[in-house]
């Protein structure tokens, strides 16, 4: 069941639109406002989805920086020095981002004989991802356990944290419920 609430959230991000700059004409393209041409040149919007097929043939540059090493160690620095129940604001993508980040870290490592520096980089970048995922998850499911609405922080979570966070207090309702009887949880 949440697997499926994340195929769906990542969809989301893959829909939602990322600014490029157009290096060679496209013609007409279809956006969501109807058919559009693009000309070198310009800079458009464009499903994100569309701008990588387009970026890996030449066409369009995403301008939009992709999550970096040092991103994500900046990232984990800050969140750790926030107390319980506070988030620092990540970027939207930041999960899709993440995810192709470590996946090119990997397919890198796989392909190529790397030097021990850039392993060790590698390395690094997976434990930094997991202390994110780590310390956020933790916060979530406090606020949950807590009785907290997501209204109270909504602006600070992404896409996949407001799912795991409802998904935990539907969780702690019905086990709760369920281990107590007719007993009231926070709501």
């Amino acid at each position: 069941m949440i697997k499926g609430s994340i195929v769906l959230a990542n969809i989301c991000h893959l829909l939602s639109p990322v600014r490029v700059a157009v290096l060679r004409d496209l013609g007409k393209v279809r956006t969501e406002s109807g058919w559009e041409v693009f000309n070198r040149g310009e800079e458009a919007f464009l499903p994100l989805w569309l701008a990588k097929e387009l970026e890996k043939r030449g066409y369009v540059e995403i301008r939009e920086g992709h999550l970096s090493e040092v991103d994500l160690a900046k990232y984990l620095i800050v969140e750790r020095s926030l107390p319980r129940g506070k988030f620092q604001n990540l970027k939207d993508r930041f999960y899709l981002e993440a995810r192709n980040l470590y996946r090119r870290l990997k397919s890198e490592i796989k392909e190529k004989q790397l030097s021990a520096k850039d392993l060790l980089a590698a390395i690094k970048v997976e434990a930094d991802l997991k202390d994110i995922i780590s310390i956020r998850m933790n916060k979530i499911i406090q606020v949950a356990l807590l009785g907290g609405k997501l209204e109270d922080f909504e602006e600070q979570l992404l896409l996949e944290e407001k799912i795991l966070f409802n998904y935990a207090k539907d969780l702690f309702n019905v086990w709760f419920k369920e281990v107590l009887g007719d007993v009231q949880y926070k709501q």
